[in-house]
Parts: structure tokens; sequence; C-alpha cells
């Protein structure tokens, strides 16, 4: 009786152990969406140094949308317009845009949240700078997430 007891419990712990580390697994997939920087225009980038978008399911009908411009140095002016994109027939088309700037700083940052229907979505963000009359920019498109 005590051998079967103990072989209840096994099973039931690594049930348990099991179902949190799929559970985990499954929330990180929705919380931790990751994005790709592309430079537009020179590839020798002076002045900024990377950009970041994500997008994140909250599970209640809303999405967030959040997105980061960094540059090497403070600049004259930087900039982040992110883009809440939602897939149509095949293609991604803009629901709208946020543009947050900032003025001698080397960062900003930027989220929104917001309210959507059933479908596919993913944040696009546009990184921009200016310095002493140099203006580079760069892009990035984060993985896509489904709402239900």
């Amino acid at each position: 009786m005590a051998k079967r007891v103990i072989l209840i419990i096994i099973v039931l712990v690594s049930c348990i152990l099991f179902a949190s580390s799929a559970l985990a697994g499954e929330l990180l997939e929705i919380e931790s969406e990751s994005s790709v920087f592309t430079a537009i225009g020179p590839e020798a980038l002076q002045w900024l140094a990377d950009g970041t978008c994500s997008i994140t399911n909250n599970m209640d009908g809303t999405v967030k949308i959040s997105g980061k411009t960094t540059a090497y140095s403070d600049v004259d002016i930087i900039s982040l317009t992110l883009y809440l994109q939602k897939k149509v027939d095949g293609n991604w088309i803009s629901q709208g845009s946020w543009i947050y700037e900032d003025y001698g700083t080397k960062k900003i940052s930027g989220n929104k949240v917001l309210a959507v229907d059933s479908g596919d979505y993913r944040a696009y963000a546009l990184h921009k700078i200016t310095e002493s009359g140099i203006k580079e920019s760069g892009s990035s498109t984060s993985t896509a997430v489904s709402v239900r």
C-alpha cells in the first residue's frame, strides 16, 4: 500500500512539473517576441546603434507593442515610430502609428496597449537619428502573435 501511495505521488509531481514547464514555454512565446534590425541607407551607421520592437498578446483582446531606438552617444534628435500591423490576405497592413521623439539623448522607448480583433499581428518600427545634419535610419520587425 505504501509503495502504491509513493508511486502515485511521484506520478502526480511529475505531471505537475511537466505541465508547469509546458505552460512556462507557452507564456514565454506569448510575451517574448524578438525583432530584427535593418539599417536603411548607408551600411556603416555612425550614430544609430540599434533598434528593437516587440508585441505581446495580453490574452484579453489587447496587444502591447513596444520599441526602443539607441544611439552610440547623445544626438540632436532621436525618434521611434511604432506601427501595429495586421495580416490581411497575406499582406501586413498598418493599423496605426505612434511617434516618440526626444532631443540630446541616446535612447528613446515607447509602448502602446491596443484593443484588437481576432487575427495575426506584429509590431514594426522605424528608428531615426539626426546629428549635426546627418540623418540615419533603420527598421525592425517583431515576430507575429495570433489573437483569437
